[in-house]
């Protein structure tokens, strides 16, 4: 117990946080915690789920099915994320009568949650968990698309 006080003295004095831990620790559940990015854990190329401002409900919904998400980025020509559109979204669609054969972008939620591919993991997680959404679409800093993330992936990397 005095040895442990003692260390965290030490500790102090020197200015030793949680990140310096962290960082001397990496394969850690701290380290995992506070060192690993979004763009770590994201998932890539095919597997992000992503369709074009004027794709067809019926073709969102596929691309929903394809990856097993939970959301569809839609996106412009550029790569910029201009909504998303969820299970949720899909369904408020169906029962208020919209047709499979509208664009995307009239069923969809304008200007979703999307997170950074360099913010730190820990802060994306308490992102989703504070909106209680479970998965975004991944940008870079000019706002393209570079990713998709859920949960389930924080959850594999060992940040509870």
């Amino acid at each position: 117990m005095m040895g442990d006080a003692l260390a965290i003295a030490v500790m102090q004095a020197r200015g030793f946080n949680e990140e310096d831990f962290a960082r001397s620790h990496p394969a850690g559940a701290l380290g995992a915690r506070l060192l690993n990015k979004v763009h770590h854990l994201m998932r890539r190329d095919d597997a992000i789920p992503q369709v074009t401002l004027t794709t067809s409900v019926m073709d969102a919904m596929l691309e929903l099915s394809r990856t097993g998400l939970g959301l569809v980025a839609v996106c412009d020509d550029q790569s910029l994320v201009k909504g998303v559109f969820t299970d949720g979204d899909l369904r408020r669609w169906l029962v208020g009568g919209g047709a499979l054969t509208t664009q995307v972008s009239e069923a969809m939620t304008q200007n979703g949650i999307t997170l950074q591919a360099q913010s730190r993991a820990i802060d994306a997680k308490e992102i989703l968990m504070k909106r209680k959404i479970t998965a975004a679409p991944v940008v870079d800093e000019n706002g393209k698309l570079t990713g998709a993330i859920n949960l389930q992936d924080f959850y594999q990397a060992g940040i509870i």
